[in-house]
């Protein structure tokens, strides 16, 4: 068995190479190229430019930047037109907390598994394209071109999230780059399609903030084209909700610097605020190797299953629950390998259980292993 996507998370910025002429104009250039579909080209003097669609059709919530055909093909989908079931139990309110500006904070206690928010982005932009020289990160035109036609909601929702970065860069630009998700849209044999890499913005799930060892996963449902927000374990009322910015394995020291550099804030979570720090990194450092030899060769004699036992109960102790769900299917199906089918399908069976905590029925992980796992 192999799953599609173990890409850990990354500092999320998305990536642009600047090409074309010298600025002329004092404003995006902008033409429409349809009107239904709503596709606007980004530069009518850059062909290769990307371009901005507008969905649903009419209401305009969501803006999607990529190559003209592509996004043809993208507003095909019917998913685009669906209504996403509310939550029943709403479980936070968006509040202040300390030393962090607004964030996430349960006004009820909140069950492992629980789906906390389940929202479409208002914004999602293709993470590597083309983008005209004088669209900078100071004047904002790429930006400023891509909410135009957006829905009054949705360009109010953008406007109220944080922009960490400084005056020197437009007000846009530091907010969607300091909120911004990274995802696919599009699943290839059954799991996501890590070549077709996007980031997007939501209303609330942006608003989470991050912790080293957090409480809650950010998904991406391919399959209903929406953001959604799990409990990995029980929180407490008035307990803040968090998620992970950087790869939770990283050392402290190699977090902290990241976590400065992309979102401008000293981390002084819990886990990177522990009196014994380095036993934490000396426990997460040996998960991080044994997943990488794992995920490299499961049938190779190194790690030992011993080793790999030891390795989901370090990810216990340091309350990584994602972790421990791929390590489970990762040893799971070196155990295949081994001969060991029956101990293979209990692996599974639990990494199963755990993929629907981390990421809910819609995770492609989670519903392979609800066809492969017989017992």
């Amino acid at each position: 068995m192999k799953r599609g996507f173990l890409n850990r998370p990354k500092a999320n910025k998305s990536t642009s190479t600047s090409v074309g002429q010298n600025p002329t104009e004092s404003g995006p250039r902008t033409r429409e190229l349809s009107k239904n579909p709503c596709v606007v080209q980004c530069d009518y003097n850059l062909p290769i430019a990307p371009s901005y669609l507008y969905v649903p059709q009419g209401k305009n919530t969501t803006v999607v930047i990529d190559g003209h055909a592509s996004l043809i093909d993208i507003a095909k989908w019917d998913v685009r037109n669906t209504i996403l079931p509310p939550i029943e139990q709403p479980a936070f309110e968006i509040k202040p907390v300390e030393g962090k500006g607004l964030g996430m904070v349960a006004t009820r206690r909140i069950s492992a598994g629980e789906l906390l928010v389940n929202e479409r982005p208002v914004y999602t932009e293709r993470k590597r394209h083309p983008t005209p020289i004088d669209y900078t990160e100071s004047n904002g035109f790429f930006f400023l071109g891509a909410l135009d036609r957006l829905s009054e909601t949705s360009k109010s929702a953008i406007y109220a999230l944080k922009n960490s970065y400084g005056p020197d860069k437009h007000q846009l630009f530091g907010i969607l780059r300091t909120n911004v998700q990274e995802h696919t849209i599009t699943e290839a044999n059954g799991q996501s399609d890590s070549s077709e890499v996007f980031v997007s913005i939501f209303p609330l799930i942006s608003r989470a903030n991050h912790a080293c060892t957090p409480n809650s996963n950010y998904y991406f449902s391919v399959e209903t084209f929406a953001g959604e927000l799990h409990a990995v374990k029980d929180i407490e009322i008035g307990e803040e909700i968090t998620v992970q910015y950087v790869d939770p394995l990283d050392a402290r020291s190699t977090r902290r610097e990241l976590l400065k550099k992309a979102f401008f804030f000293d981390c002084e979570c819990g886990t990177c605020s522990l009196t014994d720090w380095a036993a934490s990194d000396a426990r997460r450092s040996r998960i991080a190797q044994v997943t990488r030899d794992l995920e490299t060769n499961p049938a190779a004699p190194s790690p030992t299953l011993p080793e790999v036992k030891e390795a989901v109960e370090l990810a216990t102790q340091e309350r990584l629950i994602g972790q421990r769900a791929i390590l489970l299917f990762l040893g799971g199906t070196k155990l295949i390998y081994l001969g060991e089918k029956r101990q293979s399908m209990e692996w599974l069976k639990r990494a199963k259980n755990e993929f629907l905590i981390f990421e809910g029925q819609h995770s492609a992980t989670y519903k392979g292993l609800l066809k492969y796992v017989t017992i």
